[in-house]
């Protein structure tokens, strides 16, 4: 798979789908690879008593498998760049929720990778973090409830509710982290796992996800 050069702007970057990337054996990096941000990832409503083995597969495979792929083929690429890896996990990694199997556990094995690949490319000199939201306003919810767009604010509100900080995070406040964190302000951080999340971490209504989830 080929990943296009800085002077040909109508090639893609990385593939935006982890679906080609989770059996991919290699990469052509045609320019220099500063920062790694794996950010594609899909989540599921639902608990043990209701859940299929196919969609365990499915987010093991998008949000642990094709990260662990796309980081192990692009760290030659980091390492001669001196460059990091900045992962987005979830608070579901350690917050437990009835609805969120299996994306809390997927979550939870992204933070351990991070602190795993961190100590071991630590004297490379390429750093690895993660940022971990709360809730956050997407498409994500939608597109696993079908919630309309009424539902869906009358959720973020319940949300919201809920948060210590009184608000839900927006894209932006994640982005701003992962820029901390991908800078030269951040030089002697890796291993970490920054929360975002308005304190909702703190105090989870137990309701939150199982509202979701269908039967």
């Amino acid at each position: 798979m080929n990943v296009g050069t800085p002077s040909d702007s109508s090639l893609p970057g990385l593939p935006d789908d982890l679906k080609e990337v989770e059996s991919c054996n290699h990469l052509m990096i045609c320019y220099r690879l500063d920062v790694l941000v794996n950010n594609a990832g899909i989540s599921a409503r639902t608990c043990l008593q209701l859940a299929v083995m196919a969609t365990f597969d499915e987010v093991f495979r998008i949000d642990v498998r094709g990260v662990y792929n796309l980081t192990r083929l692009l760290v030659p690429a980091l390492i001669q760049s001196k460059g990091n890896v900045v992962n987005v996990s979830s608070i579901a990694a350690t917050v437990v929720a009835v609805g969120s199997l299996p994306y809390g556990m997927a979550k939870a094995a992204l933070d351990h990778f991070t602190r795993l690949v961190a100590l071991e490319l630590a004297p490379k000199g390429v750093r690895v973090n993660a940022v971990s939201p709360g809730v956050t306003v997407s498409n994500i919810v939608k597109r696993m409830t079908g919630y309309t767009e009424e539902q869906y604010q009358e959720w973020l509100s319940f949300a919201a509710a809920a948060t210590p900080m009184g608000k839900v995070c927006e894209g932006e406040d994640i982005a701003r982290m992962i820029v901390h964190l991908a800078s030269d302000h951040s030089r002697l951080v890796t291993g970490t796992i920054v929360e975002v999340d308005g304190g909702l971490r703190f105090a989870p209504p137990a309701n939150l996800l199982s509202q979701q989830m269908k039967s």
